[in-house]
């Protein structure tokens, strides 16, 4: 895979362990509307970390089981469709937790080079939202000037 490849996959991948991403709907973070299990999620989510933090072996297969156990975590939680702040407290409760785990796991430096690689993520994801929003405005002047002069 490109390097490109591997980081939209992340971005998107990372979008439904990221509370607070600017979204308004969490039931439309689901990849693939439920195409991808949670297992393949946690695997990819896991080699990407390999990759990234260097892990060893046994950090591997403990960081893996952690990734498998609140990837369907957060898929439980955004299934029940709750209102869009109990959803973003429960994901957020969860991935604090989750990080708490990945502490322990992680060496110092890892652990904050992991802190330092995901806020960027979520900064690239906030532009990338940004982005698309303004996109949006502009297909929809376009469409208003169009209608306007087709009157």
């Amino acid at each position: 895979m490109t390097d490109l490849t591997i980081k939209v996959l992340t971005l998107i991948l990372l979008i439904t362990f990221i509370s607070g991403c600017g979204t308004k709907r969490f039931d439309k973070l689901r990849i693939n509307k439920g195409n991808l299990r949670p297992e393949v999620k946690a695997r990819f989510l896991t080699f990407l970390m390999k990759k990234s933090l260097s892990l060893d072996e046994e950090q591997e297969k403990k960081v893996n089981e952690i990734n498998i156990r609140y990837t369907n975590e957060t898929e439980q939680i955004i299934e029940k469709k709750l209102s869009d702040i109990s959803t973003y407290l429960k994901l957020r409760k969860s991935n604090k937790t989750k990080e708490k785990e990945l502490k322990r796991i992680f060496s110092k430096q890892q652990f904050k080079d992991y802190k330092v690689r995901k806020k960027e993520i979520k900064e690239q994801l906030k532009n990338h939202i940004q982005t698309m929003k303004e996109r949006k405005g502009k297909r929809r002047r376009l469409l208003n000037r169009f209608l306007d002069n087709q009157v």
